[in-house]
């Protein structure tokens, strides 16, 4: 069998890695259990020689008990010697187990030194009640072991099975074996004794066996060794023993064959899984238990047609515990019907609420709903920063939380009539849309409820939720006689309120928002930008538009930004404003970040040899995409495959970008590797001097808000100036964005400001090949020869010249037009 067959069929392969020195140990174990299970078979038809050598019953059987004597007595040592090496937890089944199969030596051992009838008989009734007593107890410590009283209650089945066996032991066992010999020990043995054995190995491994844990090989193989040792050992005394067949007895005597299975099912690396508790049990309705219970009804019967020697009192008591079994079955019926009944009770009650907070659920709300005769508007509540709280607190802490969120939102008197746990952390409020304030009602009771803190784990805590609202239309209907609402209509009053809830969340949270049909096409139109996504860089969907940067100084074109765009047939034009959250919220951020890198890199690679020595081309990444290791990996490897290419290549990061110390090393390991960094949109978020300090950037780029009030605002020049000088003190290029009027040119110029780009030069359009077409042209004719009185400071650095930016940015209008 090959390790991946075995898993499928056996959870003795699942557990360890290939590292774990448990490997080689499990692998021994499984080549030892098989070993001992060849030898088994090996033994058992060695049994048939002695038969098949002599046709005469008393010596062929004596010398087929010497086999068995034999090969039971290597099954011993065998045992034994697992039990020692493998030391499992639960000894005591193995030892009862070991003392059972020592005994199976008994019988050929006595009978061939002539001690058989040793102390007038005794010595055969203490072997038959060591063998029973053994069985019994191994069988006990398992079934003790396994807990199986936890699991399931089996006694009424196992009643019936003792109760049936007992119908075939009294007619075929303990009759014949009592009347058998005048003895009274070998009377009490074969007559008393060794049936009750019987009976009661068969109840025990019953009682195991409708229990589910057949799952593990050592379970499977110490069953069969019972079951085979139960049908056999009756029908080799009782039907082909007594009958004198002198091959008969070999066939059925399965003690060798029982033996090594045990020895097998100890030296298994599933072995210790019989010593585990059970944890699942078989169904009311499984094919074992319903087999089972119905083969034991049917004994009774069968004893009945085939026992033509039994007396009218072995008759009577066959019958009447066959009168016994019916009543049985019929009381385990009742019993099977009413669980069922509880279980579809239940199932129908766990179906419509929730199990942790025992509110409704959804389509208990809905059922709830479709029983409404008002008109009704549904409240869709999300908890704000829940993840967070999960994650930091843990599991337990979230679900306390949400029990107690349950709590208030259901302890919400009119207008709201219930109250459902729809998902994680969602909640929905079913109210009742009977006035014109029941909707305003709803919102201020639902915020109420979150004004008071929290107490968990002793500890105040404020918790605050997005709220969507919706009502149902009940336009062109009688108010006294609104319909009925459908199912469908209430799932689309839902998927209204949760519309207006993703607004109120996206608006901050900790509000309300109430839906409009406004909502429905722009969460429509948001849908198709996702489907978009998904396929980004498989498509003609997104392109790249490029702006010119010039000199403020001279007027020149010096590089120029590539900007993301989407444009659809269903969408027209899609502003980066939009498209740009919704990747990064729903995971596309990196497949849209790779196809700008990877796009922009085939372009300066195509035109690299014609490309000005003092062209860079700048990919600006959003904080999210710097925030793992998937851009440094492509970046990194652009660098080793395209060198001349991505030599041209400048990061261009957000302010936020560098709160998070591993996107600051990381873009460490970028600047090492030969890239040049700027910083994008500065002043606009943090501003934090220590960003200069602690990273080597290259170029900063103020925000068009400090452009727009440049030429109106002195405080707003004053700060631009003393940032151009800090940059110039440190050799960093300025670049400022969203220049649009002359005046804001000679400004900026005048201030020292080196570079520029908006709406006064050029507007965004395809092809990088139309900026490189205007730069090879010179200088701006209309600027020409009007240099500013502060000249542009010559660049020490060639890593600090400017070049084409592609423009991945959450507020692209910040750097020009969109």
């Amino acid at each position: 069998m090959s390790s991946d067959r075995a898993k499928r069929h056996s959870h003795d392969t699942d557990g360890p890695s290939p590292a774990d020195p448990r490997i080689g140990a499990d692998q021994w174990r499984r080549r030892a259990s098989n070993l001992a299970i060849a030898a088994g078979i090996i033994g058992y038809l060695s049994g048939f020689i002695p038969a098949m050598a002599d046709t005469n019953f008393d010596t062929a059987f004596l010398n087929h008990l010497a086999v068995r004597g034999i090969s039971c007595a290597f099954a011993t040592l065998a045992l034994l010697a697992g039990i020692i090496i493998t030391r499992p937890t639960s000894k005591l089944p193995w030892i009862m187990l070991l003392i059972l199969i020592a005994s199976f030596t008994l019988r050929p051992l006595t009978m061939h030194t002539g001690h058989i009838m040793l102390w007038n008989g005794w010595l055969i009734f203490m072997m038959l009640a060591l063998q029973g007593g053994a069985a019994v107890a191994a069988l006990a410590a398992v079934i003790r072991l396994r807990k199986t009283d936890s699991i399931t209650d089996t006694r009424l089945e196992v009643a019936i099975i003792l109760i049936a066996y007992t119908a075939v032991v009294i007619p075929f066992v303990a009759v014949p074996g009592w009347m058998a010999y005048d003895l009274l020990p070998l009377a009490l043995g074969l007559g008393v004794v060794a049936p009750a054995g019987y009976v009661f190995i068969t109840g025990l491994v019953a009682r195991l066996i409708f229990i589910d844990i057949l799952r593990g090989r050592a379970f499977r193989l110490l069953m069969a060794g019972w079951l085979l040792m139960i049908g056999g050992d009756v029908i080799v005394h009782n039907v082909i023993e007594l009958s004198g067949w002198a091959i008969g007895a070999a066939a059925f005597d399965v003690y060798p064959l029982s033996s090594f299975l045990w020895v097998a099912a100890c030296l298994a690396p599933s072995a210790e899984d019989i010593s585990r508790p059970a944890t699942e049990a078989r169904g009311d309705w499984s094919a074992i238990r319903s087999f089972a219970i119905v083969t034991a009804a049917a004994l009774p019967l069968v004893v009945g047609i085939f026992a033509d020697d039994a007396s009218m009192v072995e008759e009577m008591i066959v019958a009447t515990l066959g009168i016994v079994i019916l009543v049985l079955l019929i009381i385990r019926a009742r019993i099977a019907v009413a669980a069922y009944a509880e279980s579809e009770k239940s199932l129908i009650e766990l179906s419509r609420t929730d199990p942790l907070t025992r509110l409704l659920n959804r389509r208990g709300l809905i059922n709830h709903a479709m029983t409404e005769t008002r008109p009704i508007g549904v409240a869709y509540i999300d908890i704000d920063g829940f993840k967070l709280l999960n994650d930091v607190h843990g599991h337990d802490y979230g679900d306390r939380l949400l029990i107690e969120v349950g709590q208030r939102l259901d302890s919400i008197a009119k207008p709201v009539v219930a109250t459902a746990r729809i998902g994680g952390d969602e909640f929905a409020t079913l109210f009742a849309n009977t006035s014109k304030g029941a909707v305003d009602q709803t919102r201020r009771a639902i915020e109420n409820a979150f004004k008071a803190e929290f107490l968990m784990c002793d500890r105040p805590v404020r918790v605050t939720a997005s709220t969507g609202l919706a009502t149902a239309d009940y336009s062109g209907h009688a108010d006294d006689a609104p319909p009925a609402p459908t199912r469908h209509e209430l799932l689309e009053l839902l998927r209204k309120a949760d519309i207006a809830q993703y607004y109120a969340k996206s608006s901050g949270g900790d509000c309300s928002r109430y839906y409009t049909e406004a909502m429905h096409v722009e969460r429509a139109r948001q849908e198709r930008i996702i489907d978009a996504l998904k396929v980004v860089g498989n498509d003609d969907l997104f392109y790249l538009d490029y702006q010119a940067i010039v000199d403020l100084g001279g007027g020149e074109i010096v590089s120029a930004e590539a900007l993301a765009r989407l444009h659809s047939p269903d969408l027209d034009n899609v502003s980066p404003d939009d498209f740009v959250p919704l990747a990064e919220k729903h995971g596309y951020i990196n497949a849209l970040g790779d196809w700008v890198f990877h796009s922009v890199l085939t372009s300066v690679e195509l035109a690299v040899d014609t490309l000005p020595g003092n062209f860079r081309i700048s990919v600006n990444v959003s904080p999210l995409q710097l925030g793992s290791d998937h851009l440094v990996h492509a970046a990194l490897s652009a660098a080793i495959d395209k060198p001349e290419a991505a030599a041209r290549i400048r990061i261009e990061v957000t302010e936020s970008a560098f709160v998070d110390d591993d996107s600051l090393a990381r873009l460490t390991k970028l600047k090492k590797a030969g890239y040049s960094i700027a910083i994008d949109d500065f002043g606009s978020e943090y501003a934090s001097l220590q960003y200069l300090a602690r990273l080597d950037v290259d170029t900063l780029k103020l925000d068009r808000s400090f452009t727009s009030l440049i030429t109106t605002e002195l405080r707003t020049r004053k700060i631009v100036q003393h940032i151009i000088d800090l940059a110039s003190e440190m050799n960093i290029i300025v670049i400022a964005e969203g220049i649009e009027t002359a005046a804001q040119h000679e400004t900026l110029a005048s201030m020292g400001c080196h570079f520029g780009q908006g709406f006064l030069w050029d507007r965004p359009a395809r092809s990088l090949d139309r900026i490189l077409a205007k730069y090879r042209g010179g200088p701006s004719p209309w600027r020409a020869g009007t240099r500013m009185a502060q000249p542009t400071p010559p660049v020490q650095n060639p890593a600090n010249t400017i070049g084409a930016t592609s423009m991945i940015r959450r507020h692209p209008s910040r750097s020009g037009p969109t």
